[in-house]
C-alpha cells in the first residue's frame, strides 16, 4: 500500500533520500504517503494539497479514489472547495469551532441554492423579461452600475433554468439582448450563504 501511495504521489523515486534534502512539497506529499502505513481503516488528513503544485493536487484526487475504492474513511481538513468536490463525499463547515452546516450529499446541497444567469443587453433589460422575473417572486434581479451586464438568481430546477433559457434564447436571436451565461452554485457560495 505504501509503495502505492509513492507511485501514485510521484515520489517513489526519493524513497532512499533523506528527508531534509526533500522540496516542501515532496514533503507534504511523503506526510500524506506515511498515513498508509499499518494499512488503516481511517485516514486524517489536515490540509494535504496545501503548498502542492496542480500535477500534485491532480496525483491526491487519485489517493482520494484509491481509499474511496477501498472503503476507507477520509476526513480531510482543508480550506480549499475544489479539495471538497474532489472528495465527492459529505462536507461539514465549521466557523469559530462550531458546526454550521453539514450534508452527505454535495450535490443536492447546491442545488436547494440559485444559480446566477447573467446578460448583457445594450438597450438595458427587455420587457418580455422583466415581466417574466415579475411573475415569479423568486427571481432576484441585479443590474451593475455603469455596465450594460444584468445578473439574475433563479432557483436551481431544471424547469425554471430551461424556461429561462429558452426565453434567452430567443432574445438573443432577435437582438433585444447581446449575450447570456449560466453560473451554477459551487461550494464557496453555499459556505458564504451559512455563514451570513
Amino acid at each position: 500500500m505504501i509503495e502505492h501511495a509513492l507511485h501514485l504521489l510521484g515520489i517513489g523515486k526519493f524513497k532512499n533520500t533523506p528527508t531534509g534534502a526533500l522540496s516542501g512539497g515532496t514533503k507534504r506529499k511523503l506526510s500524506v504517503a506515511c498515513t498508509f502505513i499499518n494499512n488503516p481503516d481511517l485516514f486524517i488528513l489536515d490540509e494535504p494539497t496545501c503548498g502542492l503544485d496542480p500535477s500534485s493536487r491532480v496525483q491526491m484526487k487519485k489517493i482520494y479514489e484509491v481509499l474511496q475504492k477501498d472503503e476507507k474513511i477520509v476526513l480531510v481538513a482543508t480550506h480549499t472547495i475544489e479539495e471538497c468536490l474532489a472528495l465527492q463525499a459529505g462536507v461539514t463547515f465549521l466557523s469559530s469551532g462550531q458546526v454550521k452546516f453539514q450534508s452527505g450529499d454535495v450535490s443536492a446541497s447546491l442545488a436547494a441554492f440559485n444559480q446566477t444567469v447573467s446578460i448583457t443587453a445594450k438597450n438595458g433589460l427587455p420587457e418580455i423579461l422583466a415581466k417574466f422575473c415579475e411573475n415569479r417572486q423568486n427571481i432576484k434581479i441585479a443590474r451593475k452600475k455603469g455596465s450594460n451586464e444584468i445578473d439574475f438568481e433563479i432557483p436551481t430546477c431544471k424547469t425554471m433554468a430551461v424556461k429561462f433559457w429558452e426565453l434567452l434564447l430567443e432574445l438573443k436571436e432577435n437582438n433585444k439582448i447581446d449575450n447570456f451565461h449560466f453560473s451554477s452554485p459551487d461550494l464557496q457560495k453555499l459556505f458564504l450563504n451559512i455563514l451570513q
